[in-house]
């Protein structure tokens, strides 16, 4: 890896593991041990009446959030295929492992997760072991741009929430191509990801800077994301717009009790069309022959 990289993801790592020892993301685990870190959506009136609603102690708060973002992996592993105790995916970027263990106790999957925070893996093993799914849902310490390490063509899926923020735009194709050594030929992958129109909106570079410096991110173009996915050998099958189901829950967040300063940010950028949320399907394309 280049030095600029390895000083950007080593400056990941240790802001990874202070999340996991401390905030907001802590605190929504507070009860199950089911560690996210991402954004969440609303499905139902119910969902949208209780964020428009007023009236919740610290803790309704707290639960709310929560509720919606489990609501975002709900929503995105119906994209991830039949349920199979047989089916290996990688969670690509898979923080303290709550998608992971949500998705194995839905779907059966066999999951490996990578997270270059050695906290963040401490704390998905544990979790994975008191949810007694240990023997199925694993994670490991490593860069998902450099998983030479896992043997080529094992997994049948990819999950990558809200990881790929963090791959620097030039680091993107070598990423998609690592995903396509790993996968099968006959591979799904699906990435949930802040998608940016810098350069398409007036307000698009302001938006995307200022989330950028907050989370340590490159925030991508959905083009960006098609072009490079692609060039790798994958083919877009559905492109799915989430951020009118995301904006409730960045307002709800900014008044809340918790609120972390970044929400005005996704606020304004949601509502002026600077800035979107996608949830991409992609199905590896067959090899020729």
């Amino acid at each position: 890896m280049r030095k600029t990289q390895n000083k950007l993801f080593d400056r990941l790592a240790g802001i990874y593991d202070e999340k996991t020892a401390s905030g907001l993301n802590k605190k929504l685990a507070r009860d199950d041990n089911i560690f996210l870190n991402h954004s969440g959506i609303v499905l139902s009136p119910r969902d949208i009446s209780r964020v428009k609603g007023g009236g919740l102690g610290e803790d309704g708060e707290l639960d709310l959030i929560h509720k919606l973002e489990k609501n975002l992996v709900s929503f995105g592993m119906k994209y991830l295929g039949s349920s199979s105790s047989k089916k290996r995916v990688l969670d690509a970027g898979s923080g303290a492992g709550g998608s992971a263990i949500l998705i194995n106790r839905k779907l059966g999957y066999r999951i490996d997760g990578y997270t270059i925070s050695k906290k963040q893996v401490l704390f998905a093993n544990h979790a994975a072991k008191e949810y007694g799914v240990s023997d199925e849902v694993k994670f490991h310490c490593g860069n998902i741009l450099d998983l030479a390490h896992v043997r080529n063509n094992i997994f049948d899926t990819i999950w990558a929430c809200e990881s790929t923020e963090h791959i620097p735009a030039m680091d993107l194709g070598p990423m998609f191509s690592e995903f396509s050594r790993v996968t099968k030929p006959s591979a799904r992958m699906v990435v949930i990801a802040w998608t940016s129109r810098s350069g398409l909106h007036k307000d698009g570079e302001r938006i995307k800077y200022a989330i950028d410096k907050h989370y340590i991110t490159d925030i991508h173009s959905k083009n960006d994301y098609t072009r490079a996915a692609m060039t790798a050998g994958w083919q877009l099958k559905r492109a799915i717009d989430l951020t009118k189901k995301s904006l409730p829950y960045w307002e709800f967040r900014h008044k809340s009790r918790n609120a972390t300063s970044s929400e005005k940010y996704f606020i304004k950028g949601y509502k002026n069309n600077s800035l979107s949320y996608t949830l991409f399907v992609f199905d590896k394309i067959p090899a020729e022959h």
